[in-house]
């Protein structure tokens, strides 16, 4: 069956029909479904003041996620605000950000939340992202009971870690000692909260 958007011809074949970018001037979107767009374009005009704010919508298609390593040629931006709808995400998505210091995740969001501007998934078992130039307070959750990558990146731009009462599992020690061995400044301060303070 081919489909035209609901619409069905005289003779019973549904057809779809080329639909054209959206767009609202600031950035270009690809129209992956009869209600979702995928940005594939960022104009430098959509950048304020070092922030970034994805659109929930453009031209009444929910925009559901955007390309890799689309920004990575933005400097001086520091600071990028999801919506709920945006939910396709990855380590790559910001690839190449140097300057990114936040992403923000909407509030009520069903698959991320953020706090002091890392990403993690819902269940907070694990760090999504966190940005290149992240420097803070890094929480770790109760779930999240290794770590990777991601988390090591974060400890070496971090402030403080902070870890939850209820982890027992993470091993800040042997954290600390892999980082030190990455990064010149690890985080010297720990301590353990029963319930961080969003910002």
């Amino acid at each position: 069956t081919i489909e035209y958007y609901g619409k069905t011809t005289d003779i019973g074949v549904r057809v779809i029909e080329a639909v054209p970018d959206v767009t609202d001037g600031k950035f270009v979107a690809e129209v992956i479904s009869e209600t979702e767009c995928y940005i594939r374009e960022v104009y430098e005009s959509a950048i304020i003041n070092g922030t970034l704010t994805i659109p929930e919508t453009i031209q009444g298609y929910t925009v559901t996620g955007m390309e890799t390593w689309l920004l990575n040629e933005f400097t001086g931006l520091r600071v990028i605000n999801l919506p709920l709808s945006f939910n396709s995400f990855s380590t790559y998505t910001f690839y190449g950000c140097d300057d990114l210091e936040r992403v923000n995740v909407a509030e009520g969001h069903k698959k991320y939340t953020s706090y002091n501007g890392i990403v993690y998934n819902k269940a907070e078992t694990e760090i999504v992202f966190c940005p290149l130039s992240f420097r803070g307070e890094l929480y770790i959750p109760a779930g999240v009971t290794s770590f990777d990558g991601t988390v090591l990146q974060a400890l070496g731009n971090a402030i403080s870690v902070v870890i939850h009462d209820d982890n027992k599992e993470f091993k800040y020690e042997e954290l600390w000692e892999e980082a030190k061995e990455i990064f010149v400044n690890v985080a010297k301060s720990l301590r353990t909260v029963d319930v961080p303070a969003k910002k």
